[in-house]
């Protein structure tokens, strides 16, 4: 790009404007975005469950280790190896979750870049021949490139 073509533009965090741009193309995929958010919600339930089920195991081991040797039997020993199988099932659902979760989404995305990058490409062929021959093609192009890689 030249220079001086563009406003220098800071980022200044969140930019609400755009996500109103994309709104309608998002609105093709409303299945998809209710259950990625669901299983956004769901992962973050089971990662926040793991320290405490880590606690609970430590504080029932701590618990065994205060009774004697010739004290401990089966019952003592089942609660702490189920609470390790429970860690592992919510540390595997904590992943599964997260993996249903970009599954879904990255339908939208490609679909969403897929229809934004397809409506410039149409808004390009409705400009006159004058415009296509002043500017050069490779930097709009790129332009565009850079544009759908932006809504990813």
């Amino acid at each position: 790009m030249r220079k001086g073509h563009y406003d220098h533009i800071e980022n200044k965090g969140m930019q609400w404007h755009v996500l109103k741009l994309l709104y309608p193309y998002l609105l093709a995929f409303r299945a998809r975005i209710l259950f990625a958010s669901l299983f956004l919600v769901l992962a973050k339930v089971a990662s926040i469950y793991l320290p405490f089920l880590l606690k609970y195991i430590v504080d029932t081991l701590d618990q065994n280790a205060a009774i004697s040797a010739e004290q401990v039997n089966a019952d003592l020993l089942v609660a702490p190896l189920a609470l390790v199988f429970a860690y592992g099932a919510a540390r595997f659902l904590n992943v599964l979750f997260n993996e249903l979760r970009d599954t879904l989404f990255g339908r939208v995305t490609e679909g969403t870049i897929r229809n934004v990058g397809l409506e410039a490409f149409r808004h390009l062929h409705t400009l006159e021949l004058d415009f296509h021959l002043d500017r050069r093609t490779g930097g709009l192009s790129r332009d565009m490139e850079r544009g759908t890689a932006a809504v990813n």
